[in-house]
């Protein structure tokens, strides 16, 4: 007489952890999903700023942009590269492009670092989340508009997210912070974004 699956000895904890496993997968998988590529990200900066219509005033001449990563990490590499790589042939709204690398060791420096380069734009790296906060107020400060490849920074008040939603890149628009970073986005984006407020 053969036994079936549910009677034999340990079948309960394999079963228990295969549905753990399973559960894993799903709340963990989305999380794991590519970033959106460093390209991407940087042609989308640039065409998003296209669409502030207070960019001149902030820019002056030059948009310049802010690349903040956490000092020894090299997160920053790859969106500064895709970044000079675009200004080399592109403007936003008749202006040429600039990418800036902006080690992040505390907030105090990171004032100095915004105001000395005169940025009007910031694209904040991983590895910054217990930061983000800090970062935003001195980007509304010193009306700097935020962008990131990381949406929970949106919630710690950053205003521009670049990510993946199923086989598409997706915006995240938060509509108070940017309004607060001095940004005026125009109807064009915010309908093709998903917009918070």
């Amino acid at each position: 007489m053969s036994r079936s699956p549910r009677s034999r000895p340990g079948a309960p904890r394999r079963r228990a952890r295969r549905a753990a496993w399973a559960l894993l997968v799903l709340l963990f998988g989305a999380a794991s999903s590519p970033p959106v590529p460093a390209d991407a990200q940087a042609t989308l900066v640039l065409r998003i700023l296209a669409f502030d219509r207070k960019l001149p005033e902030r820019a002056q001449g030059t948009v310049k942009i802010a690349i903040v990563y956490r000092d020894g990490d090299n997160s920053g590499d790859e969106i500064v590269a895709a970044l000079d790589r675009l200004a080399l042939k592109n403007s936003v709204s008749g202006m040429p492009v600039k990418a800036v690398r902006m080690p992040f060791t505390g907030p105090h420096r990171l004032e100095g670092d915004l105001t000395r380069a005169g940025v009007a734009a910031a694209y904040l790296c991983p590895g910054l989340e217990e930061s983000i906060p800090a970062i935003s107020k001195l980007a509304q400060s010193k009306r700097i508009l935020t962008f990131t490849a990381t949406r929970s920074y949106v919630d710690g008040g950053a205003s521009v997210a670049l990510v993946r939603k199923e086989t598409k890149v997706g915006i995240v628009v938060h509509l108070a912070n940017s309004r607060a970073e001095g940004a005026e986005l125009d109807s064009g984006l915010l309908r093709i974004a998903e917009v918070l407020r």
